[in-house]
């Protein structure tokens, strides 16, 4: 796929961190980088019946109880993910920060150690590279 933000080949993926252990819980992709944030999150269109979002996506594999933290790509889905809001206190807005930039570092390490950097050839067919990506990525 081209992405319009690097001017080239490249996919999208979806990945949550645990804010306490740093660990990763969840890899979502690789999908085309233009795909919305909500979208993702929910395997399908706003617009669209929930009955017909993509079961496997994250959406419904986080738990009633549980609400994770966002940017404000993610304002359409109260529900499931917490942005940072003008009306939060400022040390839950300091908490967020931290917890925003933990998914950050994620993503800075995976630049540093040239993780899908370039385009990627192997493979037979696109299914075949897309699961190659996703393992390499993995």
């Amino acid at each position: 796929w081209y992405s319009i933000k690097f001017h080239g080949p490249g996919v999208a993926f979806e990945v949550v961190c645990d804010p306490v252990s740093g660990r990763i819980l969840w890899i979502n992709g690789p999908k085309p980088p233009s795909i919305d944030d909500c979208v993702f999150l929910r395997g399908g269109s706003k617009d669209a019946p929930k009955a017909t979002w993509d079961r496997s996506a994250l959406y419904f594999h986080v738990p009633s109880w549980v609400k994770l933290v966002g940017d404000s790509a993610y304002d359409s889905q109260p529900d499931k993910v917490t942005p940072t809001l003008g009306s939060h206190a400022p040390e839950t807005k300091k908490l967020f920060a931290r917890m925003k930039s933990m998914q950050e570092t994620f993503f800075k390490r995976c630049k540093d150690f040239n993780v899908l950097t370039n385009g990627f050839r192997h493979g037979t067919c696109t299914e075949d590279k897309l699961a190659k990506i996703k393992l390499a990525f993995e």
